[in-house]
């Protein structure tokens, strides 16, 4: 295993972790699935997909991660890759031609891959999208915004929007991590088959459960008839020699 650097022909720069190595013939795994993050700041991933069972899908050549530094699209000497906005206001906008050029790139490693695009405009990202996504082992690209935004224009180039959540961020790096996390891990062979099993099981039946829990510990909230609701120690703990009653006024 082994972190490598990839310069391509135009002089962009391309980063690949931990890329998935045979120990004997020293030749690239082939992967299930390609995932590649558009982003200025490629090391915010470094720790993450380095840790854990994302490290352990790519070690076993289940899924590969790439980082595309968008800096590398940037122009000019100083690399610019932000802008003001067209209708004024504060704030910079990431440059809608950065971005696609970024984006035409990655379509070049993995020309099939879905573009997906962290945004409060989005979806909201739910668990079945994650299902969905990692059943279709299609590459993903996801862009990784910030400062105030993206020229609304780059949406053209995008396959799918999905927003994590009613609160703001300041990029879009950490919505991207959560995407990869909630995918990577439905891959066949990346959890254990019990464990998966168990998972999708707690997760389907959760707000079940928490609603059955809430009702004896809590008992109903508009009682009727007059009947009290047990509540769980509220005559004393269970001893084993007798059956709990209901109050009764």
């Amino acid at each position: 295993m082994q972190r490598s650097v990839w310069r391509h022909k135009t002089g962009i720069m391309y980063y690949s972790f931990l890329v998935g190595r045979d120990h004997n013939t020293q030749n690239a795994i082939i992967t299930d699935m390609k995932i590649q993050i558009i982003t200025l700041f490629p090391d915010m991933f470094t720790g993450v997909l380095g840790s854990s069972m994302l490290w352990k899908a790519q070690d076993r050549g289940i899924v590969e991660y790439q980082t595309v530094d968008l800096r590398q699209f940037g122009l000019g000497q100083r690399r610019t890759v932000d802008d003001t906005p067209y209708g004024g206001g504060d704030g910079m906008l990431l440059r809608v031609d950065t971005l696609v050029a970024a984006i035409e790139y990655a379509k070049e490693q993995d020309p099939t891959a879905k573009v997906l695009l962290p945004t409060p405009r989005g979806k909201q990202y739910k668990q079945s999208d994650a299902k969905r996504l990692a059943a279709d082992k299609t590459g993903l690209i996801l862009i990784c915004p910030r400062y105030e935004g993206y020229d609304e224009r780059v949406t053209q180039w995008v396959d799918e929007q999905f927003c994590l959540g009613p609160y703001v961020l300041t990029g879009g790096e950490l919505p991207a991590m959560t995407i990869i996390d909630s995918v990577v891990r439905l891959l066949p062979g990346v959890l254990g088959g019990i464990c998966l099993l168990l998972a999708l099981f707690a997760f389907q039946v959760m707000l079940v459960n928490a609603a059955g829990l809430a009702l004896l510990l809590l008992g109903d909230p508009a009682p009727r008839g007059g009947r009290r609701p047990f509540r769980l120690g509220a005559r004393g703990p269970l001893t084993g020699q007798h059956r709990p009653q209901a109050h009764h006024d």
